[in-house]
């Protein structure tokens, strides 16, 4: 308020100085312009006068010039004197108004002038002025007059008594303007001006002003009350945004685009680092990343300069200000502001306890490793064991096949030589005997295959060969193979064939799946039943066989039993030999060959076995079958046997007896066999493997090698069953390769077909 008066004082004083001014200018101009208007009436008058006075000068008319002169003086009330010079400046002539001296006339004569002047004169405080005129201007002649200004003196102090009262009249005036002003504008100014002070250092919304009828105060106090309004809204929103980002997790940094110094953090971001926020705000993100330079950082932030990111993620450390190292993960992204202004925005997470986790897990993973490695030397031990072991069982079930096929092959062979020969016949009771010690051989021969099989299965090596096959010849050979064990219960054999096609399977393996499946119906059947085999199409892509008998069926209870190795249900004990290996070697076959086995049974009505195998495209081949020729040429063939057991020797030797178109040559080791077949040239060798000296596949190596032997067809013929001596054997580059017990229908077949396309030779040994 004080200063508001302080101004308004102030105000006043300028008003009236300018007042002062302007009278005192006005006085002067009114002075200048008084003497002016004298100036000129006097010119006037000369000029009025000049033509008598230069006739008087001219013609020296003395008395008339003077009396020109003294009327002059009389008559005007302003002229106190007048008197006329010639062109030397001598006074011609001379009057004065009564009273007035004459002291002004010039004491000296002027002299020749050629340019007037005015002068001004003061007597007894009265300013006279002394105006000359020209009468004749070639011969310089002049008239002078005395004006008396005492006139112009009174109208200039009446108008400055007038302007001093005007002044004062203003001063008052200007007086209680400055009042008003105070009351109506100066005030709710101040007022207004405190408000936005105080308002600008602590925030307080402003008070009320009563700005009484001042339209454009009001507008001013409404404009910043909406002003406030607004800010203190903003100051608001903005407080509760700051409030909110120092309640998150994460630390919020925010750091110029230009000089990169920090211009904002939230309390998370303080409370990281532990710096107050002015020593922040002095600060560069750098300086808190102990393991990133000034360089590194500028380079890291390129990408968002550049426009090519708009966001970047990186990992890296924060180093508190008592030097402590802060795992964090940094999301970083660039502004531009509508205002042109550019800035960064960091969101940073402590990832402390996940690097915590990490190096647990780290070292958790170290640990499990080391124990993963402990555990796998461990298991490749256990492992080694387990081969080795497995290898011994192998090689002992290996030894054990070579050493029962060995006396089997000749129990089998030489059977079968008694059954058939023609010249001596056996008696009904001998033929009985025979067909007993025949039926153990083949049992026999049975569970040694079957234990084979299985073994090979839980060993993992079982191989199937799968290719597309005729399920309908597969399923009518295992039939036949199986009507004379069927018929001797007169047990009839039904096939419905009709949606028999070709499937995926290996056929050796699945005719030894048929053989299990057909020679259980017929060994569990009732005497005089039957045994149905039907071809069923699931969809275009897999087909089931079922084998199903009417005996007297399995309970539900039992039927998970059936498919476990050596499990024999109590009603199989019944008189009915078997190991319980068939239809568990049967199930892995199937399953090897991508396929299904299953069971269905009724008690007291017969049960039925099926499986089932994926479609395969038919294959027609058309061959050409007959009976083996048994017709004698005219020259005779030779058949070189090596084999170090004289029975084995015997046997086949009696076998291909009944081929009087064969000679049979033998020996008994490698070295021997391959001297005689390069002397004697046989048409078909038949092998022995395990040998005595160099095995059976040294000795084909060497028959191969030798120009005169190496296209003569060898055959091997062992007890080594197992798979892979097998297929070992066919890899060597043997033609065909028989187990022992041999086969005697089979090793004439092989016999003819390897002989058939050669020529006889004679009976002369080859030099």
């Amino acid at each position: 308020m004080r200063l508001g008066r302080q101004y308004l004082v102030l105000i006043l004083v300028l008003l009236l100085v300018s007042t002062l001014v302007n009278s005192a200018l006005n006085n002067y101009a009114i002075k200048d312009a008084l003497s002016q208007r004298q100036q000129d009436w006097a010119e006037t008058l000369a000029r009025s006068l000049s033509e008598g006075l230069a006739r008087d000068i001219i013609e020296r008319r003395q008395l008339s010039l003077r009396d020109t002169l003294v009327r002059i003086a009389d008559d005007s009330v302003d002229v106190n004197f007048a008197y006329v010079t010639d062109f030397d400046g001598k006074v011609l002539a001379h009057s004065f108004s009564n009273g007035f001296p004459k002291m002004l006339l010039p004491s000296t004569d002027r002299g020749s002038q050629t340019e007037l002047e005015n002068h001004r004169h003061v007597l007894d405080g009265v300013p006279i002025l002394e105006v000359g005129y020209p009468i004749i201007s070639g011969m310089h002649a002049h008239l002078y007059l005395g004006i008396e200004q005492k006139g112009n003196t009174q109208i200039l102090a009446q108008l400055s008594r007038t302007f001093t009262w005007v002044a004062a009249l203003i001063g008052l005036v200007g007086l209680m303007l400055s009042v008003w002003l105070t009351r109506r504008i100066t005030q709710p100014l101040y007022q207004l001006t405190e408000n936005v002070a105080r308002y600008g250092v602590t925030g307080t919304m402003p008070s009320v002003i009563d700005a009484h009828s001042c339209t454009e105060v009001q507008q001013l106090q409404t404009i910043f009350w909406e002003m406030a309004v607004a800010r203190q809204r903003d100051v608001d929103t903005l407080q509760q945004f700051k409030q909110t980002l120092d309640q998150t997790l994460d630390c919020v940094f925010m750091f110029d685009g230009e000089t990169l110094r920090f211009t904002y953090m939230n309390q998370g971001a303080l409370n990281q680092v532990g710096y107050r926020q002015d020593e922040l705000l002095q600060m560069y993100p750098y300086d808190i990343k102990p393991d990133v330079t000034e360089a590194q950082f500028k380079q890291l932030i390129a990408p968002l300069l550049a426009g090519d990111q708009q966001q970047i993620h990186f990992e890296t450390v924060h180093q508190h200000k008592n030097g402590q190292r802060v795992p964090v993960d940094i999301a970083l992204q660039y502004i531009k502001t509508p205002n042109h202004t550019t800035h960064f925005i960091a969101v940073v997470h402590d990832v402390t306890q996940r690097k915590q986790a990490e190096m647990q897990l780290k070292g958790l993973n170290d640990e499990l490793e080391i124990r993963v490695q402990q555990r796998t030397a461990e298991l490749n031990v256990a492992l080694l064991e387990a081969e080795s072991a497995n290898a011994a069982k192998t090689e002992f079930l290996s030894r054990m096949s070579h050493e029962l096929r060995t006396p089997l092959n000749a129990l089998v062979g030489f059977s079968h030589l008694l059954q058939t020969d023609p010249e001596q016949p056996l008696t009904k009771n001998q033929a009985e005997n025979l067909r007993e010690i025949q039926s153990a051989n083949e049992h026999l021969l049975i569970m040694i295959n079957e234990m084979l099989d299985l073994s090979c299965i839980e060993s993992g090596v079982l191989e199937v060969q799968l290719e597309s096959i005729a399920l309908a010849s597969v399923i009518e050979e295992s039939m036949s193979q199986l009507k004379p064990l069927a018929a001797q219960r007169g047990i009839q054999f039904t096939f419905e064939r009709d949606a028999c096609g070709a499937v995926q399977a290996d056929r050796v393996r699945l005719q030894t799946v048929l053989g299990h499946l057909l020679s259980n119906a017929v060994k569990y059947n009732c005497v005089g039943g039957a045994v149905r085999v039907r071809c069923i199409a699931l969809d275009t892509r897999r087909v089931r066989v079922s084998v199903q008998d009417n005996g007297q069926g399995i309970a539900t209870a039992d039927l998970p039993r059936l498919f476990k190795p050596f499990e024999r249900l109590e009603s199989a004990y019944t008189g009915i030999g078997g190991a319980g290996i068939g239809l568990a070697l049967s199930k892995k076959i199937i399953e090897a060959m991508q396929g299904a086995i299953g069971v269905e049974s009724t008690p007291g009505k017969g049960s039925t076995f099926w499986f089932e195998l994926p479609m395969a495209e038919m294959q027609v081949s058309v061959t050409s079958t007959s009976e083996a020729s048994l017709t004698t040429p005219q020259d005779r063939y030779r058949l070189l046997y090596i084999e170090d057991n004289p029975a084995n020797l015997r046997l086949v030797q009696k076998i291909l007896a009944r081929r009087k178109d064969i000679e049979f040559l033998e020996a008994v080791n490698g070295e021997t066999g391959l001297l005689v077949a390069e002397a004697r040239l046989p048409d078909l060798i038949l092998l022995d493997i395990n040998l005595p000296g160099i095995d059976g596949f040294e000795v084909l190596r060497l028959l191969q090698e030798n120009p005169r032997t190496q296209n003569i067809p060898v055959i091997a013929l062992s007890a080594n069953a197992m798979n892979r001596d097998v297929e070992r054997g066919k890899e060597a580059g043997f033609n065909e390769y028989l187990t022992k017990p041999v086969e005697v229908a089979r090793l004439l077949s092989l016999a003819e077909r390897m002989l058939s396309p050669r020529q006889p030779q004679n009976d002369q040994p080859s030099k």
